[in-house]
């Protein structure tokens, strides 16, 4: 095969795998799949309770104020582009730290399967852990 023939070859090849993450990304869009991420204090202190406050590029969620055992919950859709991001800015006494707590291009293959997809984050002593599953953590953000 000329080297006209193998370029052809390498751009048709290239052009199936473009269009199959194309329908990927279409399917998980088309079918309206939420994420539901939830952020719970798992800091065994009841005197000084984490701050937490997210946000994405147009929507402020607010500060919420979480003792142990509480949880913070939002739920999001992909957009098209799979540009969604949601950042949270978290203190607890005198630690701060900054998280993505949903990012649409890291986040849709790892936060569950199926209609609905959770993306759950640990506030421990150590750090913020994250989960797709509920129950193997990984401490992704040390404070």
């Amino acid at each position: 095969m000329n080297s006209f023939g193998g370029l052809w070859l390498v751009l048709l090849v290239a052009l199936c795998l473009i269009h199959q993450q194309a329908l990927a990304i279409h399917e998980n869009i088309a079918a309206g799949k939420r994420y539901h991420i939830i952020i719970t204090n798992d800091i065994h202190n009841d005197v000084v309770p984490l701050q937490v406050r997210c946000k994405s590029k147009t929507e402020d969620l607010g500060m919420r104020t979480l003792f142990p055992g509480a949880a913070y919950f939002f739920s999001t859709k992909l957009d098209y582009f799979r540009r969604k991001l949601y950042f949270c800015f978290n203190v607890w006494g005198q630690k701060s730290r900054y998280i993505e707590a949903f990012k649409a291009t890291r986040d849709e293959g790892r936060c569950g399967h199926g209609k609905m997809r959770y993306c759950f984050w640990s506030a421990r002593e150590d750090g913020f852990y994250f989960s797709g599953d509920n129950s193997t953590w990984v401490n992704e953000y040390p404070w």
